[in-house]
């Protein structure tokens, strides 16, 4: 990798952890502290004994809603490589890799890839874990999962009539549209459309409450390409009440990892 593509590529969680609790900027310390504290916390680790070069998760909170620390074992001490949010869910989903973009500190990547064809790309959360599994161009299943950078009401949507050809006089619209689009630039993130139907549920985590919104991308021809739970945190919501049909739109982070990860 050169050193100017280095520099281009992004590589951090400002934007999620945003998303996924209040004032993340004045509590890090404290949540990092409790974090490494807690003694009903969930270690991952590939095997029992570890060596130096190696990769611990400390897994806090939820499940469904939860933190990891990322650590890598050094001479001396655990050095903190991440922190990100790490949601256990079981949504299974068989995604052909394509691409593996590893970040620089090995324990973290992106993986792009396609369900039912369309082409997805998602932080990979247990990729420390499983990195020796991938093969590019198999087909893995992974748990999928969507958090919300944002959700709100699509104000203007495109409505037009044919004027010429074989659908003249036809009425078009994009109100009850679906569609999932990656941001290249920043592998994981996605811009979404939808019809609003109904909240699955709500979730209290971290000092706030969370929305459960299943969103799916439609297909003409078998109905649903592929869906995922899509977490909205109520300040992220704001005042805005959805009611059936509403035209949603917003963008988001897309996580998974793959399935029996958790099992033992």
């Amino acid at each position: 990798m050169s050193e100017e593509t280095k520099k281009e590529k992004y590589e951090g969680h400002g934007n999620n952890w945003k998303a996924f609790i209040e004032d993340f900027d004045g509590k890090f310390g404290e949540m990092l502290v409790r974090a490494a504290n807690n003694k009903d916390c969930k270690y991952l680790k590939n095997k029992e004994r570890l060596d130096v070069g190696d990769f611990l998760g400390i897994v806090n909170d939820g499940p469904p809603l939860s933190t990891l620390v990322l650590c890598h074992i050094e001479e001396e001490n655990s050095q903190v490589y991440s922190y990100y949010p790490f949601i256990q869910m079981d949504n299974p989903l068989d995604v052909e890799i394509s691409k593996i973009d590893e970040w620089e500190n090995g324990g973290e990547a992106v993986i792009w890839g396609s369900v039912n064809g369309v082409s997805v790309s998602f932080f990979d959360t247990l990729y420390f874990l499983n990195k020796d599994k991938y093969k590019i161009g198999e087909t893995y299943q992974f748990n999928i999962v969507g958090l919300a950078h944002s959700f709100s009401k699509r104000i203007e949507n495109l409505e037009f009539v044919a004027e010429e050809g074989p659908m003249k006089g036809e009425k078009f619209y994009t109100a009850n549209m679906t569609s999932f689009v990656p941001n290249h630039g920043y592998g994981g993130e996605f811009s979404y459309m939808s019809p609003f139907e109904s909240f699955s549920g709500t979730i209290e985590a971290l000092g706030s409450k969370f929305y459960q919104y299943p969103f799916y991308l439609k297909n003409l021809e078998d109905g649903i390409a592929f869906s995922f739970p899509l977490f909205i945190r109520d300040k992220i919501l704001g005042e805005y009440k959805p009611e059936l049909n509403d035209p949603i739109a917003g963008t988001g982070w897309l996580q998974g990892y793959l399935v029996d990860s958790l099992k033992d």
